[in-house]
């Protein structure tokens, strides 16, 4: 039988009510249509500004539940593949839920977040078989549903270790450890979005993967799924020879940082360099423009007087291109 779905959703647009509209779906926050938070994935296939090129969506399963969460056909997995070009390393997974029931009463009722290379088997449009689903489990994180927000907020699953990657590479959310009567689902791009890409994948109840864009018994949906990884590019540091995206980005020193920091980065070419940190909630706190800048080496001093002690990802924009890191306050 063809998995059937309704629109519950899309972001901006008040007063919509479909008829099979989950209850208590929480209406997105518009201010994460506004931010563009300074993870970056390891291609332009997905990234904050990339997805919200698109139109930021709930779908609903006509049989109760989510199209990207746990749903009445027994959904296990859902998952967004990333391609490499070069090797990173994988420290959290930011989700950006968009509703939730929690009816169970059951406080171990969660989401495990976790990261895959991409080596399993699974089935492309018109089913087509491929050896690029996500395969073997990297790492994994609990994620207890009364956790889980969704008021508009990232979810983040911090992993236990930083994780490399050579390889292409998942990240996504497995529900199958909800507890009965429990549900769960994540934003998506609207259909279309996605560009043919089928990236965004989901584990089914035989353990089978499929895209998202298979229309023999699946969705029939091309959208990408908002899970993003915060990469930390050590393979692109000032002092190696590789750049990430035509950038070179240092870890703050000293992190953690008190009343200032310095951040070094490198150029592969030319570009219009703009510097950005944001806090955990994904609001923007510090933006400088650092207009053109030639190829080569350059330096930012920050002076963090201003913010509270905590954690804050910083992102450094070159043209299109992006990487961030992760940093700590202390005062």
């Amino acid at each position: 039988m063809k998995k059937l779905y309704t629109l519950a959703l899309i972001l901006g647009i008040a007063g919509i009510v479909h008829a099979q509209k989950i209850s208590n779906v929480v209406p997105l926050n518009n201010r994460l249509d506004r931010t563009v938070i300074g993870e970056r994935t390891p291609t332009d296939t997905l990234g904050l500004n990339e997805f919200f090129n698109g139109s930021p969506t709930l779908y609903s399963s006509t049989n109760g539940g989510y199209v990207a969460g746990n749903n009445g056909y027994g959904d296990k997995v859902k998952a967004q593949m990333y391609l490499l070009s070069q090797g990173t390393i994988v420290e959290e997974i930011l989700f950006w839920f968009g509703g939730k029931t929690e009816t169970s009463g059951n406080s171990n009722s969660k989401v495990v977040a976790k990261l895959y290379n991409s080596e399993g088997a699974g089935t492309t449009t018109a089913g087509a078989i491929t050896t690029g689903a996500p395969g073997a489990i990297l790492s994994s994180v609990d994620m207890f549903l009364s956790d889980i927000d969704t008021a508009g907020n990232f979810t983040v699953a911090v992993l236990s270790a930083p994780v490399i990657v050579s390889t292409d590479f998942a990240v996504g959310a497995d529900f199958s450890t909800l507890a009965p009567g429990d549900t769960a689902g994540i934003v998506s791009t609207a259909d279309g979005d996605a560009g043919q890409t089928e990236l965004a994948w989901e584990q089914w109840s035989d353990n089978t993967w499929y895209t998202f864009l298979e229309s023999g018994s699946g969705w029939g949906l091309d959208l990408d799924l908002a899970i993003w990884p915060v990469v930390d590019n050590n393979s692109a540091s000032i002092e190696d020879q590789g750049f990430f995206n035509g950038i070179k980005l240092t870890q703050n020193q000293p992190n953690p940082a008190g009343k200032e920091t310095t951040i070094l980065y490198e150029l592969q070419n030319n570009a219009k360099v703009t510097f950005e940190i944001y806090d955990v909630t994904g609001k923007k706190v510090v933006s400088i423009n650092e207009g053109l800048q030639d190829k080569g080496r350059h330096n930012i001093n920050l002076t963090t007087e201003k913010l509270a002690s905590g954690t804050y990802y910083y992102t450094l924009k070159a043209d299109n291109n992006r990487i961030t890191k992760k940093m700590v306050i202390t005062k």
